[in-house]
């Protein structure tokens, strides 16, 4: 089954793409994974038979993450909803047209102008939108590369975050860093363990 939001993966290259929307016989997809990405559309069936050939697998967002307000600086929220009225009040009520590829840069234009920005930045605005999941935080500015409020932290061997008062015996600090290989474990673990269950339900049956 092929839904509005999710994201698949191109076994041959590695390419993911979201899907952003639906319209029999066609569905339209960007590239999650590029710089930027316009809607390209693409024949429903065409896709399904992929996924049946595992040419196309079912993967998870990487944009679906819980971001509080409370770990957002205030420059960041502002910026966000600064460009989410952008999209609500320009661009959802012309979102037909900015699926195609006919017209969309007629469009972009147009709202360019009605916004007094650039056709370069309403894109990029766009861009965002589609590829990190349509939500408001999808339009967060990148803040992945530096340290702070709100912002990923480059994690080595010392543990971060505030120190445990109490420390084992021999001196080592409990508590590790979730790094991405972790969390790749972590999957892992809970996938199994509720394959584990499954079985388990399927034997008391």
């Amino acid at each position: 089954m092929i839904y509005i939001n999710q994201v698949l993966q191109y076994t041959a290259d590695s390419k993911r793409i979201r899907i952003i929307e639906m319209e029999e016989p066609h569905v339209f997809i960007v590239n999650i994974d590029a710089t930027s990405s316009m809607p390209k559309k693409e024949i429903y069936s065409n896709l399904a038979t992929e996924i049946q050939q595992s040419e196309l697998i079912v993967v998870s967002d990487p944009y679906a993450k819980v971001v509080s307000d409370i770990d957002l600086t205030e420059v960041q929220i502002r910026k966000r909803e600064e460009d989410l009225e952008i999209i609500q009040q320009h661009c959802l009520q012309r979102m037909e047209m900015l699926l195609q590829k006919q017209g969309r840069e007629k469009k972009i234009r147009e709202i360019a102008e009605k916004t007094n920005l650039s056709p370069f930045k309403i894109k990029k605005l766009l861009s965002r939108y589609w590829q990190r999941g349509m939500t408001k935080n999808a339009l967060l500015p990148d803040y992945s590369n530096s340290g702070g409020k709100g912002k990923a932290k480059d994690l080595t061997k010392e543990k971060v975050g505030r120190p445990r008062k109490v420390k084992i015996a021999n001196g080592y600090q409990v508590g590790i860093n979730i790094t991405d290989e972790v969390k790749v474990q972590f999957e892992g673990s809970y996938a199994i363990l509720v394959k584990t269950y499954e079985f388990f339900i399927e034997c008391m049956d």
